[in-house]
C-alpha cells in the first residue's frame, strides 16, 4: 500500500501490476472453470478508491509525476471497475462477481506508506483506536 515506485519485470508500475492486472489475468484465466459450476469473484478493494488519480492514459506513471497515494487508489478503483464490468458481462455464464472494502485492520503496513504525511498519520492513529 502506497510503496515507493517500483516496476515489475514487464515494467509496469508496481501497484497496479499487484493489486489489479494481476488479479485481471488470474480470474480471466479461471473463468471456464469458474462457470462450470457457481463461480464468484471477489475482489478486494479499499475506501481508497475515491481518491483522484485514476487516469486510464497514464497507469503507468510515465507522463506525470508518481504519487503513492494515488497510484495505491487508482489500482483500487480499477479492481472497483473490472469486478462491475466482469459481472455485468459474466452472468450469463453463471459467475457474479463483486467487490469489498475490508475495513480497516490493525497492520504497520501504514506506517511503512509513503507519500502523504497527513493521510498516513491520521489512519495509523486510527488505527491505534
Amino acid at each position: 500500500m502506497a510503496i515507493v515506485e517500483t516496476r515489475n519485470s514487464k515494467g509496469w508500475e508496481g501497484q497496479i501490476a499487484v493489486n489489479h492486472f494481476g488479479h485481471f489475468i488470474l480470474t480471466l484465466q479461471l473463468l471456464p472453470l469458474l462457470a462450470k459450476g457457481v463461480g464468484r469473484v471477489v475482489m478486494h478493494s479499499s475506501s481508497v478508491h475515491s481518491f483522484p488519480g485514476l487516469d486510464i492514459d497514464d497507469l503507468n506513471y510515465e507522463k506525470r509525476p508518481y504519487d503513492a497515494f494515488r497510484a495505491y487508489a487508482s489500482s483500487k478503483r480499477a479492481n472497483l471497475l473490472f469486478a462491475h464490468e466482469l459481472n455485468r458481462k459474466a452472468r450469463r455464464i453463471g459467475v457474479t462477481a463483486t467487490a469489498a472494502h475490508p475495513g480497516w485492520t490493525v497492520t504497520e503496513l501504514q506506517e511503512r506508506a509513503t507519500g502523504d504525511d497527513l493521510f498516513r498519520s491520521m489512519v495509523v492513529r486510527g488505527n491505534r483506536l
